[in-house]
Order: C-alpha cells, then structure tokens, then sequence
C-alpha cells in the first residue's frame, strides 16, 4: 500500500481493526479527528511527515517498526491499551507531550535522531525504553509512571536532563555519553553497571512537577537507590537521597562518590551479639546493607 501525494484521514471512523502495516506515506499524511473503535496496525509502516493529534485510540496500537522520516507529532493523543512503538525511527521531531498511556508502552530499540519532546507524558503502566538510542533529546520528562521506567541499555549521546515521578527507574546498563541529570520523586533506581564518563547527577527533586496529572505515587518522595554495582562513581553526584537499601559492592572509585543534601543509610543491625560469653548491642552508626547482608550469613 503506497501512498504517493499527500494523504488524509480526517473524520474517519474505523469500526473493525485497521491494518496499515507496511505501508508507505510519501508525503504528509493526517489522522485528524479519527477514531480507531479496535486495534490499529502501522507495523513497518513508512511515514514521511505524520500528525495524529486529534486522534482517538480505543485499543492497543502498535507502530513497532515503522519509520518516520519528518515530524511525528502524537501530542494530546490517549492510548488506552498498549502502545508499541519498539525498534520504530523518529528522524525528524516526534512530539508525544502531554500523552497518557493506560496500557504499557513499549520504545525498545527505537531511535530518536532529532529533537524529543515527552514533557507532561503520563505512564500508568510500564514505560519501556531499554536499548533505545536518543541522539538529540536534551529532556525526557517531566513525565509520571505508575509502574517501570526503563531505561535500560539505552543511549543518550547529548547532554540530557530526565524528569520523572515514578515508581522505579531502571538505567542498568544505561550509557550516557554526556552530562545526565536525574531529577526524580518516588523512584528505586538501579544503577547497575550504568556507563557514566561526564558528570552524572542523582537528586530527589524537592517539590512536585507543575501541571502534571494526579498519580497513583504516594508516601515519601524521596529517591531510594537500589544499586550502584558496577558503576564508576567518580563521576556521580547524589542529592537527598536514600541508601540504606543501595548495594554498593562491585563499584569504582566510591572514595569519589559525593553525597549532597539529606543522605540516608541504612542503620545498625538488630539484636544482641556475643563478644566471648558478654552479651553485646551494635554501637548506633550509619552502616551500607552490605553489613546486614554478611552478618546475616
């Protein structure tokens, strides 16, 4: 299905499911004011320039491999089931600020090689990005996650400056090619063998994000490290943070780790030790986990 001049969509209703896949849109193309009743399939679809904006999605969506050569512009769109846009190409603008995503929504492999816009995105299920490739996004966020924003393995070849209330955020594995900086609420995060070689900023971002929808998230918003394994801290700066869960074993250059703000760890373990046959209680301290970890064995 080829589609040579520019294409228009406007006021259409697709009452059964609607298959694009593979098909190529050689010029702009426009879903305004269109509804999907079922799922809608671009798999492998080829866009030029695409707006679908006022487009009203009532089940899964998936754009998994599809191309886009221009601008993609989904802002203000909801996608009450999952949404896939996994190994998918955003060469020019790809626009999905102020979108909510119900379902899970799937970005793995994709690659963004222009500007990047996820400000005021609402997650409420999984946010998966591992192993995509940003390559211009200087922000992601602020956006919310009711479940994973993964980050996993993902490339970030700029400067980038990431926002997010979330439940976790996973980066294991993550490579930042440039300064990064994590400004969250509510989130465990796992560092585990991220790659960092400019400075690399951790910090509990003090009050909520503006205008941004309710979520789901509540208790403290501090941010709770899981993991730094693997990491070279050398470069890594932690604000307000809280680690008394965090496992620090197998990380280099934790002797240039710095810790700013509030920072907690975890305390002293419970219980009565023998020194001989004297009953003796742990002097109160700041411990790592790792120390309840051994003492446990």
């Amino acid at each position: 299905m080829t589609f040579t001049s520019d294409t228009r969509f406007d006021d259409v209703d697709f009452t059964g499911e609607a298959w694009f896949n593979h098909a190529t849109f050689g010029r702009d193309v426009s879903f305004d004011e269109v509804t999907f009743t079922h799922s809608a399939n671009f798999d492998g679809a080829a866009f030029t320039r695409a707006d679908f904006r006022n487009t009203t999605f009532t089940s899964n969506v998936s754009f998994h491999g599809a191309s886009f050569t221009d601008n993609a512009w989904f802002s203000y769109v909801a996608f009450p089931g999952d949404a896939d846009f996994g190994d998918a190409t955003f060469t020019g603008d790809a626009g999905f600020g102020n979108v909510a995503f119900t379902g899970n929504a799937w970005f793995v492999d994709a690659t963004f090689t222009h500007d990047t816009d996820f400000d005021h995105v609402a997650f409420t299920g999984d946010a998966q990005f591992s192993s995509a490739r940003c390559e211009r996004a200087a922000f992601l966020g602020p956006l919310t996650c009711g479940s994973v924003l993964n980050l996993s393995e993902a490339i970030f070849s700029v400067p980038v400056t990431i926002q997010a209330a979330a439940k976790e955020v996973r980066c294991v594995r993550t490579r930042w090619d440039a300064t990064v900086s994590l400004r969250l609420r509510y989130a465990k995060v796992d560092l585990s063998d991220a790659v960092v070689t400019q400075p690399t900023a951790v910090t509990t971002h003090p009050t909520p994000f503006p205008n941004m929808p309710a979520s789901d998230l509540t208790g403290e918003p501090t941010v709770k490290m899981t993991s730094l394994c693997g990491i070279d801290a050398a470069h890594l700066v932690l604000t307000d943070t809280d680690l008394s869960g965090c496992v620090f074993t197998g990380a280099f250059h934790l002797d240039q780790l710095r810790l700013a703000g509030r920072t907690q760890f975890a305390s002293v373990p419970t219980g009565i030790i023998r020194h001989g046959l004297l009953p003796m209680r742990f002097t109160r301290r700041r411990t790592l986990v790792e120390e309840h970890h051994w003492r446990a064995i």
